[in-house]
């Protein structure tokens, strides 16, 4: 701190304070408060000198005041001049400064003079340098290298405390001492010419020395470095680890090159790329190359493989050494095959380094074993193909031995016994003595080559098997047989086709001669006959029979008769009982030793049949069904053997393909009439264009085309998904019966899409309760199907005692005549749908523009209402408007009720039909008054106006219930599908035609709301713009006022004088952006006050051109200071340019001001202010303006 000192008077101290450059403040010393500063505090701080002078400066000092107590105290105590404070600049930023202060006296008061340097960076470089000298000690307390300070004459000077035990002496004893005192002379030199030369050329240097630490050689790798002033930091790390390991590697890598070079086996190794890093001698000598380097230039997928496909490394990455045989190309190009031992090499991320192993060469190996291999290969084959098996039987010990083959003919395995009477045992008993005798008398006796076919039995199945053996005896030098070598082959086949082949022959006349007679036959009976003639005579009996099968009945009755068959004729079995039933339902033929005393034969009918009979039934196909069963009998002790079996089935099957034929014939005939037949109805159903008349011709159709008793129709309704019975030729029948999807037969015809055939409905279980007491009997009820769309159920049935039952030809008839009138019947209802959808969309056309063209709800609504009666076919309709605040339904428009008591409809939300439309927003349904017991005044209502049928929908808009449209019939009958639709739609209508209406009162409401409250905040602003300048209450409202007749005179339009009256109501809001000093000021104004006064028109325009409503209002407020002869102000307009509502306003409002009193002057006599209006004309004012103001002036007086 300075001493006191006087600056009272001082000019030089005053000069000083104001162009020092250092920064000065002068502070009352009780207050802290800043008397003054210099203009380096100014730049420095960032304020402005009278900134400076009205703060304290605890603002600008970040310290708090204890904190600058104790500052001040230390700074006394250790006998500092200055002190260290935060101070915080303009901009926020704060700096480091050193404060040197002493007390003054000015003007007979003391105050503190302080000096002020910013000493930030001089701090932050000595934070800085503190933390680097931390961080440095730290650094050397981790390390464990050896770190000194040697001069350049090789003094250790110092020596930090990182690694003590790897110091040649205790650090205190080499301190100032020398290396030629620790070296020995030579090595000493050598390291202190080496720190010469770094402290020379100023550039490190790395060395490696050695010496003996606690009796051992040490060897240290130093870094010597310049540190200036002839001195050196030498880092010393101890390395004699690293040098042991490097000899041990050494050696070992002389060992290994000795190896890598003398192996017979090639050595390698290769990148993963397919590059060799290296190979031995061995390994070039084996590919072929001339030299190491020529191989490790190759790139070993193209080079040394023959095809892509073997291109890669063979060795998985296993992480451990496998072994794969695979092979290679040579130089020349010739095949080698190699046996290599390798694995993959990684780095300590795992990835791969290169692949190294070793190769041997096994191409002779390789080559041996693939010829063994295709020896044994086409010898097994060989046997395999040509099935021969091969044997050896040692004759001298009983034993022989067999081939897999072999093993496989005879059925055995391993575990047989295969001894000379485990070899009888597999020959067959009919062929075992004379094998016996073949073999001791023809072959050992007779020394004959064995060549013999007989039977044996398989062990593996026990199947009896033929087999062609073969062998040749080996003799010793005695001529004794020692052992016996052959083959042995399977030809159970060849013989099984030998012996079908001789009963083919038979076979073949016989079928010969049936299929003669067979191309006679005219008739399913002739081929019967046929067919049972040639199988007795192929059999060579006389008795036998066909059986047809009866599907009205389900029996099998006597069609054709031979022999004793002719005294069963006439009986008949049902279809699943007795021989001919099991034939016949699963249609494999059935052989029996004695029909008289078969197990299937029927009790009543064993005592019919002879005895001593028996034969074989078969089934009689025609196509894929079985029409019937042939029965073939013979005498005991005859049979039919399975070769006659076989015969009987071939000519069951000729007569079958015949009597396919045959009957196709006739069915494609019958087929022909029903398309004829067909293609007759469809002309008749397609001239109709009238739906019901449509409907009655199709099932008086259906009816004579299969000449049926009754024939009706139902059709699909979806809405409802049931099935109404829509005409019918039955007078017991009601027509508009409903079933569900699945009751009834129509019902289940529906749900499943498929012809149902009922014998006897009466009797069926799943009937209609609704039918009860109907007398059907046969009925065929079958889908009416379009492109997979349900167009209803047609139907024909049998009543009273008929027993006709409908075939199936009877239901694939009526289901081809269904598809045709499901086709018509959809085309008709289109058509009916369009002209409906026609006459609606005219209906909505209508509607449209009755509320394009009608804001009268009431008016519009009823219009929509008798549109839906006429295109609904209603009796009734009204509309109930929701009021959401009392919860109600109020009756808002209705037609064609006979009372009035739906105007008086107030419905609550918790009651009626009508609350459950808005709740549930879904149309309600109300058909039975049974259903409205509980609703008293809806009940009133219904019996009154005697209803039968009601739908209420929610008139529903943009998601919010709008009210209800209810529609109403005095009949039952209605269209509820259609009616709903559309009703949908009106009620659509309804709801808009009613938000319409609600929006546009709301919005009539609004704008009438908001142009209300622009008024009153214009006429506010302008009533604020009067009492800011002392103006008279309504001044502003007289202006306007005025200026609103003088337009009228001038001829200004009706729609345009509201903005005139805005203008001028606003026509100095402008003045807004002027201060009071300026605008309230009564003294004359400066020039550049009056510049200032002259932007409020700029200033008026700049605020009202933002906003939308006043933006016609704006020519007053910025134009009514322009002058006519162009010399006003902003925008110097002249003449016309000059809006006209600016030009009407100028002079009313110049004769305002001059009539008005000033503080500045008293007010202008009328007469004077008229005379100087009538001056400025043409000059100031608008000529023709001016006229019509002074005849509105006069008459006005």
């Amino acid at each position: 701190m300075y001493d006191s000192r006087s600056a009272q008077g001082s000019d030089s101290f005053l000069d000083i304070f104001k162009k020092h450059n250092s920064v000065m403040l002068l502070i009352e010393p009780a207050t802290g408060s800043i008397l003054d500063a210099n203009p380096a505090a100014e730049r420095f701080y960032g304020y402005s000198l009278a900134q400076l002078r009205g703060m304290n400066i605890g603002a600008i000092n970040q310290l708090p005041l204890d904190q600058i107590l104790r500052e001040i105290q230390s700074a006394v105590k250790q006998q500092k001049h200055y002190f260290i404070f935060p101070h915080k600049l303009a901009s926020g930023e704060v700096r480091i400064v050193e404060t040197r202060s002493c007390p003054i006296v000015m003007n007979g008061r003391e105050v503190l003079y302080s000096i002020i340097q910013d000493v930030t960076l001089s701090r932050q470089a000595e934070e800085a340098l503190r933390a680097s000298e931390a961080q440095f000690r730290a650094l050397l307390s981790s390390i464990h290298d050896v770190v000194l300070v040697i001069d350049r004459n090789g003094v250790y000077r110092e020596i930090a405390p990182t690694s003590p035990d790897q110091l040649f002496k205790p650090s205190s004893e080499l301190l100032g001492k020398s290396m030629r005192e620790i070296f020995p002379p030579a090595q000493a030199e050598e390291l202190i010419a080496a720190v010469e030369k770094v402290v020379d050329t100023k550039y490190p240097a790395h060395i490696e020395y050695d010496f003996l630490l606690n009796g051992e050689t040490a060897w240290f790798q130093a870094t010597i470095s310049p540190l200036g002033e002839n001195r050196t930091l030498w880092v010393a790390r101890n390395v004699t680890e690293y040098k042991q390991l490097e000899a041990s590697l050494r050696e070992l890598e002389e060992k290994y090159h000795s190896l890598f070079d003398n192996m017979m086996d090639g050595i390698y190794r290769s990148t993963h790329d397919g590059r060799f890093v290296d190979v031995n001698p061995a390994m070039v000598r084996m590919f072929g190359y001339s030299s190491r380097e020529e191989m490790l230039h190759i790139d070993i997928k193209r080079e040394l493989y023959f095809a892509p496909e073997e291109r890669g490394s063979h060795i998985l990455d296993t992480g451990q050494q496998e072994i794969e045989v695979y092979r290679m190309r040579r130089k020349d190009g010739s095949e080698i095959w190699v046996e290599d031992h390798g694995s993959y090499v990684h780095d300590d991320q795992g990835n791969i380094l290169y692949h190294e192993g070793m190769l041997r060469d096994v191409t002779e190996r390789v080559r041996a074993e693939a010829a063994i291999r295709e020896s044994e290969k086409f010898l097994k084959e060989s046997q395999m193909i040509a099935g021969l098996g091969s044997y050896v039987l040692d004759v001298s010990q009983d034993v022989w031995i067999s081939s897999d083959v072999l093993n496989r003919i005879f059925g055995i395995d391993e575990t047989y016994d295969r001894s000379v009477e485990g070899w009888l045992n597999l020959i067959h008993p009919e062929h075992r003595a004379d094998m016996v005798r073949y073999f001791i008398e023809d072959v050992m006796r007779a020394g004959n080559r064995f060549d013999r076919e007989y039977k044996i039995i398989r062990q593996s199945d026990g199947a009896t098997r033929w087999v062609h053996g073969m062998g040749e005896l080996e003799l010793d030098e005695q001529g004794q047989a020692v052992r016996m070598k052959g083959s042995i082959q399977d030809v159970t086949e060849r013989r099984q086709m030998e012996d079908a082949l001789r009963q083919r022959l038979l076979e073949l006349e016989a079928l010969y001669n049936v299929s003669t007679s067979l191309r006679t036959a005219q008739s399913v009976t002739d081929v019967l006959r046929i067919l049972l003639d040639q199988a007795l005579n192929a059999i060579g009996t006389d008795a036998g029979g066909v059986l047809l099968y009866d599907p009205s009945r389900h029996e099998l009755r006597g069609n054709l008769s031979r022999g004793w068959f002719v005294q069963i004729h006439n009986n008949s079995v049902q279809a699943d009982k007795g021989i001919a039933g099991r034939v016949f339902a699963t249609g494999q033929p059935y052989v029996s030793p004695d029909f008289s005393q078969d197990p299937l034969l029927q009790p009543d009918n064993r005592q019919k049949l002879p005895h001593g009979w028996g034969g074989a039934c078969l089934p009689i196909r025609a196509g894929t069904e079985i029409v019937g069963v042939l029965f073939v009998s013979v005498e005991l002790p005859l049979e039919i053997t399975p070769e006659q079996m076989k015969l009987l089935v071939s000519l069951a099957e000729i007569a079958g393909a015949t009597l396919d034929r045959t009957r196709l014939f006739d069915e494609t005939a019958r087929r022909a009439a029903e398309f004829q037949s067909l293609f007759e109805t469809s002309k008749a159903i397609s001239a109709q264009t009238e739906l019901h008349t449509l409907l009655l011709l199709i099932v008086e159709t259906a009816m004579k085309l299969l000449n049926a008793a009754s024939s009706g129709m139902y059709i699909y309704l979806p809405e409802s998904n049931e099935m109404e019975l829509i005409v019918d030729t039955a007078p017991f029948m009601e027509v508009g019966t409903r079933l569900k999807m699945g009751e009834g037969l129509a019902g289940r015809v529906a749900m499943t899409r498929s012809p149902i055939r009922i014998d006897d409905y009466s009797t069926w279980e799943g009937r209609s309760p609704h039918y009860d007491g109907v007398p059907f009997r046969a009925v065929v009820e079958v889908p009416m199907l379009y492109g997979g769309e349900l167009i209803g159920v047609l139907a024909v049935y049998e009543v009273g005692d008929s027993e006709r039952k409908y075939t199936e030809g009877d239901e694939r008839l009526l289901s081809l005549f269904a598809s045709q009138a499901a086709g018509a019947v959809r085309s008709a209802r289109l058509r009916e749908e369009a002209t409906q959808r026609y006459q609606n969309l005219q209906t909505l056309r209508a509607i449209d523009k009755a509320i394009a063209s009608n804001l009268d709800l009431r008016i519009t609504l009823n219009i929509l209402l008798t549109h839906a009666m006429d295109q609904l076919n209603v009796d009734a309709a009204d509309v109930l408007l929701l009021h959401p605040y009392d919860q109600t339904l109020q009756y808002l428009a209705g037609r064609g009720f006979h009372t009035n008591l739906i105007e008086g409809a107030s419905v609550h939300l918790n009651d009626a039909y009508a609350v459950r439309a808005v709740m549930e927003r879904k149309p309600v349904q109300v058909s039975d008054a049974s259903q409205i017991i509980e609703n008293p005044p809806f009940a009133h209502l219904w019996e009154k106006e005697k209803f039968a049928f009601y739908v209420c929908v929610p008139l529903i808009v943009k998601g919010e219930v709008k009210g209800v449209m209810e529609v109403y019939r005095r009949t039952h009958r209605v269209a509820a599908g259609e009616l709903f639709a559309f009703l949908e739609t009106l009620a659509g209508q309804a709801a808009i035609t009613i938000d319409n209406a609600q929006m546009f009162d709301n919005l009539q409401r609004a704008n009438m709301e908001m142009a209300i409250a622009y008024e009153a905040t214009i006429e506010g602003w302008s009533r604020a713009l009067d009492m800011r300048e002392n103006e008279a209450e309504g001044h502003a409202q007289k202006l306007a006022d005025l200026t609103m007749t003088l337009a009228r005179m001038v001829g200004v339009r009706d729609s345009e004088l509201q903005h005139i009256r805005r203008g001028a109501l606003l026509h100095d809001i402008g003045r807004m952006g002027i201060s009071d000093r300026i605008l309230l000021k009564k003294s004359k104004l400066t020039k550049k006050e009056t510049e200032e006064v002259q932007r409020h028109p700029t200033l008026a325009y700049q605020m009202l051109q933002p906003i939308q409503y006043l933006r016609l209002a704006i020519d007053i407020p910025y134009c009514h200071h322009e002058k006519w002869d162009g010399t006003g102000y902003p925008r110097k307009l002249k003449g016309e340019e000059i809006p006209l509502a600016a030009r009407i306003f100028a002079v009313v409002d110049v004769w305002d001001a001059l009539t008005s009193p000033r503080p500045y002057r008293e007010a202008w006599t009328k007469k004077k202010a008229l005379a100087y209006i009538e001056e400025q004309s043409g000059k100031h004012f608008d000529p023709h303006v001016v006229r019509a103001f002074l005849r509105l002036m006069n008459d006005l007086q």
